[in-house]
């Protein structure tokens, strides 16, 4: 007696399963995709990341925290303002990146060009210039330099008290002053809107109260920016006849922009002696510099 041979209840209740299994995937992909379309703006999970993403995303956010502690002490400048803002884009663009790559098309590949290449070149411009700005914060003075004078540039003073910017420059000076008893110095910096006090006054306070002696100490108190520290200085230079070769007290940062205004107003000999920006100001206020440097070369102010 022949038999004929069907599938087993078992087969066809797999089957069942397997096909039920797969609908219920194909309809749970179908959901996806319909939710992306109306939600576009929805966050990749952690473990679908790239490593380099991750790394970007990681640094630029702990970039985001340093170039920001500034806002902590309220203090709010275009550098500030500027290294926060490009370090938040970075972390953006790395979060978001799958939606770039979802939507591709000619538009957003041009679109990524273009930023990219802006970008790259802003970095580049930004490594240049900063070498310029470390080069000219390190032409020390010779030993053989028979005289010079010493030169502190002013910045924000609170009552008749430095700032701690401040206070850093003029420590630089009191070491400056004390290896070399017979050099004499100008401090300069008028006084401003919100100060009680001249810069160069409050600057010559703490010298004094730090073992300088006040005869080796000439005050400029009208300037109110880096040219004028400059182009005043040299006038109080030539009327108390001092040595016309200067080494220049500041910030490291902020050193170059002081040289090339010193050229301007006609020193020949310019050196540097510079304090190092405390940590938490110095990415504000490094970017910063880099708007002066810019102004300076474009509008040559």
């Amino acid at each position: 007696m022949n038999e004929t041979k069907t599938p087993s209840g078992g087969s066809k209740a797999a089957e069942l399963r397997e096909r039920r299994q797969a609908a219920k995937q194909s309809a749970v992909e179908v959901e996806i995709v319909e939710e992306k379309k109306r939600f576009p703006l929805h966050l990749q999970p952690w473990r679908e990341i790239s490593w380099l993403r991750r790394i970007l995303m990681i640094v630029s956010l702990a970039l985001f925290g340093w170039s920001a502690a500034p806002l902590a002490l309220s203090i709010c400048n275009i550098g500030v303002v500027t290294a926060a803002g490009l370090c938040a884009f970075v972390f953006v663009t790395a979060l978001l990146w799958h939606l770039v790559e979802e939507h591709r098309s000619v538009k957003t590949g041009v679109i990524c060009t273009v930023v990219g290449l802006i970008f790259t070149a802003g970095v580049l411009a930004f490594s240049y210039v900063s070498g310029l700005m470390l080069k000219a914060s390190m032409t020390q003075v010779p030993e053989n330099c028979p005289d010079y004078t010493v030169v502190v540039l002013g910045c924000l003073v609170h009552g008749d008290e430095p700032s701690w910017m401040l206070s850093d420059r003029l420590e630089v000076a009191c070491r400056e002053l004390t290896e070399h008893p017979d050099v004499m110095c100008v401090v300069s910096g008028g006084q401003g809107d919100n100060e009680a006090y001249s810069e160069a006054y409050v600057m010559r306070k703490y010298l004094v109260a730090h073992g300088i002696s006040p005869s080796r100490i000439v005050m400029e108190e009208v300037s109110g920016n880096t040219e004028e520290n400059l182009l005043y200085t040299k006038n109080a230079i030539e009327l108390n006849g001092l040595s016309k070769n200067i080494v220049i007290v500041t910030d490291r940062f902020h050193e170059l922009r002081a040289r090339i205004w010193a050229e301007k107003a006609g020193f020949e000999q310019i050196y540097a002696s510079c304090c190092d920006t405390r940590a938490y100001l110095v990415v504000g206020y490094w970017f910063r510099e880099m708007f002066g440097l810019a102004r300076l070369y474009v509008f040559g102010r």
